[in-house]
């Protein structure tokens, strides 16, 4: 682990000898550590992890809120909110709630710790993809976004972006459009195209911009309208 002076600290885990990803929490108290369909809770004192036996299937993604009471974790078609204290499973998605969802790949939490927002898409070359957003407490589904129709056809999106103020949401997609989006209703507020697609997004952290990662290898700032 590394603080913002780059010092580096390390911390022993034998009990966990590979994993496909890894979170950890903001008051670096705590560490989530996935592998399959197995999710651990490691505490970044102590070393102790927890086996949370969890997903039914593969982990892609997991996110602890800024206060570090919850965690959220997704993976091929199942939403799992947490309570951290004493560690529980709080709610859950199964794939019979979530109609056609295929595999959430990743997760921003809101700055009120109220909300995840979520995408959705598939690991094949086809244009099934969403934006979810979650409440927390419960793992209710509030609001479905899916991309815009373009010439009659439905791009998959590639990335999004939640702004500093949790009020818009900024998706791509594999038309090279941007799209800005209100968390409040789901309505599409404006878009624009790019000339290549948009692998990644963030928004600056006055919310007035929007920088985006180009698979064209370059890197853009545009002004959020």
């Amino acid at each position: 682990i590394q603080d913002k002076n780059g010092k580096l600290t390390t911390v022993e885990v034998p009990a966990i000898l590979s994993c496909d990803g890894v979170t950890i929490s903001p008051k670096r108290d705590y560490a989530a550590v996935w592998k399959g369909n197995s999710l651990y809770l490691v505490s970044l004192e102590t070393g102790e992890v927890h086996d949370m036996k969890s997903h039914e299937d593969q982990i892609y993604a997991a996110r602890f809120t800024s206060d570090e009471t919850s965690l959220v974790s997704g993976g091929f078609a199942e939403f799992i909110a947490w309570g951290m204290d004493p560690l529980h499973k709080r709610a859950r998605q199964y794939p019979s709630t979530i109609p056609g969802c295929p595999n959430i790949k990743k997760i921003v939490i809101s700055r009120d710790d109220t909300f995840a927002v979520t995408l959705r898409s598939s690991n094949y070359d086809v244009a099934d993809s969403q934006i979810m957003i979650w409440r927390i407490e419960d793992a209710l589904i509030l609001r479905r976004i899916n991309p815009p129709v373009i010439g009659g056809v439905q791009p998959k999106l590639l990335s999004f972006a939640l702004s500093p103020d949790d009020r818009l949401i900024a998706s791509g997609d594999d038309f090279s459009r941007i799209s800005i989006w209100s968390v409040k209703n789901g309505e599409i507020l404006a878009s624009f195209d790019i000339d290549s697609r948009p692998l990644d997004l963030v928004f600056t952290p006055d919310g007035s911009g929007l920088i985006i990662v180009v698979d064209d290898g370059t890197i853009r700032l545009w002004g959020v309208p």
